[in-house]
């Protein structure tokens, strides 16, 4: 995992074919998507991101972390542990995205799943699957695909998992 600065999360969406300034939830790419409610359905939530992720094409990934409007220690303490991992000491505000190689697949999930855990705002893009999540402080998750066929088939995914389809 690398951990980078809000230009430098910019810079590499770009080069990754996802242009963006700032990710939010009504960006059309995102927003068009399929959006679902995580209020008490925490686990079945994350479990359907890691089944995601894991079905598709992973050549490395991003998570972007946007806002943590509900803030507590302890939720940071665990954020800034991992990031002291690899030896950054930066604070969020200051380098709010993570970088993750295709043998980081496991971090990548665990890191998107534990911001939606804290309800903190974040985007999660790969690459090779053109996938991207959002997590919303407001307990929605927004998922979306940049590939046409995706998807059809992200609707059936998330109709397996239960989770209620909102909006």
């Amino acid at each position: 995992m690398r951990i980078i600065t809000t230009d430098e999360a910019k810079q590499w969406c770009s080069a990754h074919g996802f242009a963006i300034d700032r990710p939010e939830c009504d960006d059309p790419r995102i927003g068009n998507g399929l959006h679902y409610s995580t209020i008490g359905k925490q686990p079945i939530a994350a479990a359907f991101i890691r089944s995601a992720i894991n079905c598709r094409p992973f050549d490395g990934g991003l998570v972007w972390v946007l806002d943590w409007p509900f803030y507590e220690k302890d939720e940071m303490a665990v954020v800034t542990r991992v990031r002291a991992s690899v030896g950054d000491s930066r604070w969020l505000v200051h380098a709010p995205a993570h970088v993750f190689d295709p043998d980081e697949r496991p971090d990548c999930i665990g890191l998107f799943n534990l911001c939606s855990q804290f309800r903190w705002d974040a985007l999660l893009y790969v690459p090779a699957s053109k996938f991207l999540a959002f997590a919303s402080h407001h307990e929605i998750q927004h998922i979306s695909s940049l590939m046409q066929a995706d998807p059809n088939q992200l609707a059936i995914d998330i109709q397996d998992y239960k989770l209620n389809v909102v909006g």
